[in-house]
């Protein structure tokens, strides 16, 4: 078997472990009976930016495609690693780690990023629409979430859409920690030998471990709700006048 025959085997893996375990990206999801792409299109040509927008929005629209997909692969892969990776509590508290469980949570801290991502362009695609003082590299949903005029924030789609923010805050804060601290690899193991002593401090520390393809599958669902949202939200917006004839003398 040549590396090529062996990376085509190991996708089919990983497929098959999407199929096991209904992951889904965007590219199935349809709105209101429209894919998400003319949906997008729809809704952002129709409304006044206040902002420009920096690309076309069949661009914005690939970007989170792009995205739900990367975690849908990473997600797969997690599923795939899961049973060969080090169980400490089975070992007594021990940590002798094995190359499954380093690739697994390689592939963690990708998942991080990625859920990092995905709210970013929400604040993104948001700030192109809503006023607010925040310059363009400084924006991120968490923020953008607060400037929101008032008479929105009392909408459904906001609330949803906080709401599933919350959802995945633990793992926002995860990616700070692993970006600003410590690499994923580094909490579980070093964690594990502090808390050689504890052995509940243990137990918690080898469950969290164990959980990560859940914790991203959930992620993943949020992924395809929040993108639905966020348009929901933008759609509340006024549309653009109409165009007439004068409008081009």
């Amino acid at each position: 078997m040549d590396l090529l025959e062996a990376f085509e085997q190991w996708n089919e893996y990983i497929f098959k472990a999407q199929r096991e375990n209904d992951l889904e990206d965007l590219y199935d999801l349809e709105i209101n009976g429209h894919s998400t792409s003319s949906f997008l299109s729809d809704v952002l040509r129709r409304k006044q930016p206040v902002h420009p927008l920096p690309y076309s929005d069949f661009k914005i629209h690939d970007e989170f495609l792009v995205i739900s997909k990367d975690l849908k692969y990473v997600t797969g892969i997690l599923f795939c690693l899961r049973p060969y990776i080090v169980d400490t509590e089975a070992l007594g508290g021990r940590y002798f780690q094995n190359l499954p469980d380093r690739r697994y949570l390689i592939y963690c801290s990708f998942g991080l990023q990625l859920v990092y991502n995905f709210w970013d362009r929400v604040g993104d695609i948001l700030h192109y629409y809503f006023p607010s003082k925040m310059k363009p590299d400084g924006v991120y949903f968490g923020r953008m979430k607060e400037v929101i005029d008032p008479t929105y924030k009392v909408s459904q789609p906001y609330q949803k859409l906080v709401d599933l923010y919350k959802e995945v805050e633990h793992l926002l804060h995860l990616r700070h920690v692993t970006t600003h601290h410590f690499q994923i690899e580094t909490k579980h193991y070093w964690g594990t030998i502090e808390h050689s002593d504890n052995t509940e401090e243990r137990k918690i520390i080898n469950a969290e471990k164990f959980a990560y393809p859940e914790k991203f599958k959930r992620a993943l669902e949020i992924f395809r709700e929040a993108f639905t949202q966020s348009l929901f939200l933008i759609d509340l917006l006024p549309d653009k006048p109409p165009h007439t004839e004068s409008d081009d003398n």
